[in-house]
């Protein structure tokens, strides 16, 4: 229903966002024109209504888009709407990947595809910071109190088998193995019998890529 929705909401407002030429409409419009991927994500989609032929002539290497080319408007329809599946691998190179898609019409457009070096993590939020080399990351960190504590750790992965692991004994998971899809995962943390604060990672791996979230704890509760 969302998408038939959809498809007469691009039609009607090409129609009203159109130019004219030589009495002719013009026009060419996106359902989104920056598409977001995370690290394990393969898939996504843009719907593009155009009024006129079209070919999509660059595009990164990391990524495949189908269809690439509309050869005519379909008999008597005034324009077409195509839904455009991007195909991607993992992305395990530790960098965002970025790429332009342009598309060859008689008004040519284009939109930008941006797939981030971490994985889908809601809670804890993640601060963003560029490393040496100006390149831009995502740390998760969570600060836990000094008795002992649950928190909750939200995400959603892209493929099946992904896996969220403690390097800490004092840190137990009620769930390690995930479908695709959204979760949330209870995060026990022990009492910490210690004056001084101790820290925790969480390792979330889904597709090939892994993502830590930081947990400090604070020291012990002196009474």
């Amino acid at each position: 229903m969302k998408t038939k929705f959809f498809f007469s909401l691009i039609c009607c407002t090409i129609l009203l966002t159109s130019c004219n030429v030589n009495d002719e409409h013009h026009s060419t419009m996106f359902s989104k024109q920056n598409v977001l991927m995370y690290a394990d994500q393969e898939e996504d989609s843009v719907f593009f209504a155009c009024t006129d032929p079209w070919k999509i002539t660059a595009y990164e290497d990391w990524l495949t888009i189908d269809p690439l080319e509309l050869k005519a408007i379909p008999s008597g329809a005034v324009n077409s709407v195509t839904k455009l599946t991007i195909t991607t691998t993992a992305n395990n190179t530790g960098k965002m990947r970025k790429s332009i898609v342009e598309i060859n019409t008689f008004q040519p457009a284009g939109f930008y595809i941006q797939q981030y070096s971490w994985l889908n993590i809601n809670m804890p939020g993640g601060v963003s910071e560029k490393d040496g080399d100006g390149n831009m990351k995502m740390n998760f960190r969570a600060v836990a109190p000094g008795m002992q504590h649950v928190t909750t750790v939200y995400f959603t992965v892209y493929k099946d088998g992904a896996t969220l692991t403690s390097n800490a004994d004092w840190v137990t998971l009620e769930e390690s193995t995930f479908d695709k899809g959204e979760h949330e995962v209870k995060v026990n943390i022990a009492a910490n019998p210690s004056e001084e604060e101790r820290k925790a990672i969480l390792t979330l791996t889904s597709n090939g890529v892994s993502t830590p979230i930081e947990i400090t704890q604070r020291p012990k509760v002196v009474e």
